[in-house]
């Protein structure tokens, strides 16, 4: 309405301008021009005026008036599935002793369980978690795994380790580890003088396994 108003008014000068000056004085003819404006006042009159607005239509909001694209919401995303592999945890029990509490992730824990099963049914004594083990151990599965390349034994390292790869559980590593009775591998976990274990386990084309004994 305030627009269609401010177009009358402006035809409205052009044509008193019009009538006070002279075709020859000017360098266009404003009568035209008035003629134009007074047809575009009475074609947005005639809009507004027929324009039906909802009763319940929202007032708009400062994105409209400024003439910006409202995105209507979307559908809330559906929530992505919880990965089926637990969060580090802190447990200390006969089958996993742990008294420094070295956050364990659920593949550890079942390595060193089924590690300490193999000696106690040798009636040996559990082998107890370390911190600096665990942590050489999950950096050598770690690195192995991010080059995709079968886990080898650790050149000149001072402590004894199992490692394995590839392959998808802790059970199928320690399997594979105590099918031969007189590997090297199964010697390190039946040997009574060890008393520690550090435990790793990656993965990336498949499972890398690391264990260190001391």
């Amino acid at each position: 309405m305030v627009a269609m108003m401010v177009v009358m008014m402006v035809a409205r000068e052009f044509i008193v301008f019009y009538e006070k000056e002279t075709m020859k004085n000017l360098r266009f003819c404003p009568k035209p021009v008035a003629v134009i404006l007074c047809a575009c006042a009475i074609t947005l009159s005639a809009w507004s005026c027929g324009r039906e607005i909802p009763e319940d239509a929202a007032p708009l909001d400062q994105d409209s008036r400024l003439g910006r694209a409202i995105i209507p919401p979307t559908a809330a995303a559906a929530p992505l599935p919880l990965t089926q592999v637990r969060p580090p945890d802190i447990i200390n029990t006969p089958e996993v002793p742990n008294p420094k509490e070295v956050e364990l992730s659920a593949i550890e824990i079942e390595t060193i369980t089924l590690i300490n099963r193999a000696r106690t049914n040798r009636s040996l004594p559990a082998l107890i978690v370390e911190p600096k083990l665990m942590s050489m151990a999950n950096h050598w599965a770690s690195h192995y795994a991010a080059l995709r390349q079968h886990a080898q034994l650790v050149p000149g390292s001072e402590y004894a380790h199992n490692v394995c790869s590839p392959v998808a559980t802790a059970a199928e590593a320690v399997q594979i580890w105590l099918s031969s009775r007189d590997s090297q591998a199964a010697l390190n976990i039946k040997d009574p003088i060890f008393k520690y274990i550090g435990v790793g386990a990656a993965f990336s084309d498949s499972g890398y396994w690391y264990v260190f004994f001391r």
